[in-house]
């Protein structure tokens, strides 16, 4: 805390987005599902929303559902597939429930494999019985 050592906290991530050339998705007939409110907020260059609880799904570094589901939302039509190469304890799994997206998820750690496992089955089982209630 002094001008003699004023180091930069880096305190945010970045998402970058790739294009080998003119970034356009094809889907002429497929399903938007990203409101007009959405996209103009998700287009901006800074997001911010909570940070999830390392504790409260165990895992050392998780991220919001929120990050996951506005990319999603932001480069995905209903019904595309989602692939997490990376998946920990799957939050983007969660993301892509929520968004009507298919899931592939992936990850080196069988004990985040199994707590993706078992939060996802919640998700899927709650969103059974709510159907069941409507």
């Amino acid at each position: 805390m002094s001008s003699s050592n004023p180091t930069l906290r880096d305190i945010h991530e970045y998402i970058l987005v790739f294009s080998k050339e003119k970034f356009q998705l094809e889907g002429r007939n497929k399903e938007n599902t990203i409101s007009k409110e959405e996209f103009l907020e998700y287009t901006k260059s800074v997001w911010e929303f909570p940070a999830e609880s390392a504790k409260k799904v165990g895992h050392p570094a998780p991220f919001s559902i929120e990050l996951p589901y506005r990319c999603i939302q932001l480069y995905t039509y209903k019904g595309d597939v989602v692939l997490d190469p990376f998946c920990g304890v799957g939050s983007s799994g969660l993301a892509a429930i929520k968004t009507d997206r298919h899931f592939i998820g992936l990850d080196i750690t069988q004990e985040y494999v199994d707590k993706a496992n078992i939060r996802i089955s919640e998700k899927l089982n709650q969103i059974r019985l709510d159907s069941y209630i409507s």
